[in-house]
């Protein structure tokens, strides 16, 4: 799938899911990354098997690696932002389920540390720009994405990369840091 394509699709699933003049931006503002992800982790093209994708929000790549797999699986953090999606995911044969990912992995002695998954439930996992906004260590989450991940699978995780200062520097040095005065920095 083409940026073009990927682009287009993206658009026609706002609509579908009437967000087009509200929530679609979330999409237009990731879908240069998202797109080049699917690419970087080969996802456009083969088999993908069985897929758990973690916290995809609005970024719609469910419905465009659905085609490529036995089955498609969304955990997804309660969030009444993502209710439009629900009848769509149901449209094109994707489960979904809501987590609070807090409960299942925070501090708590209570905290189950554990997915709702059997060993050995999936071929690929996305975790996509979700593991930032966890307030709790991700150590044991990683583990239990091995746990549930089929021997010879893929688990595909990114993060931002916070030691990159790319566009945020301007903001950090003035708005963070205001009395620190000129610095260079070599991008």
């Amino acid at each position: 799938m083409n940026f073009t394509q990927f682009f287009a699709e993206g658009k026609n699933l706002s609509t579908e899911a009437k967000v087009l003049d509200t929530l679609h931006g979330y999409f237009t503002q990731h879908a240069v990354r998202l797109h080049a992800t699917c690419e970087q982790f080969g996802l456009f093209s083969g088999n993908l098997g069985d897929v758990l994708e973690l916290g995809p929000f609005f970024g719609y790549v469910p419905f465009f690696l659905r085609k490529n797999a036995s089955s498609y699986t969304i955990l997804e953090g309660d969030d009444p932002a993502v209710y439009p999606l629900i009848p769509v995911y149901k449209q094109h044969s994707i489960a979904f389920a809501f987590a609070d990912f807090f409960d299942l992995f925070g501090p708590v002695h209570s905290a189950s540390h554990r997915l709702p998954f059997p060993d050995d439930s999936f071929d690929t996992i996305l975790c996509w720009e979700t593991m930032e906004h966890f307030n709790f260590n991700p150590v044991t989450f990683v583990r239990e994405l091995r746990r549930i991940l089929k021997p010879g699978g893929k688990v595909c995780i990114t993060v931002p990369n916070k030691a990159s200062f790319g566009r945020d520097w301007k903001w950090v040095r003035w708005e963070l840091v205001p009395k620190v005065g000129p610095m260079a920095v070599s991008a």
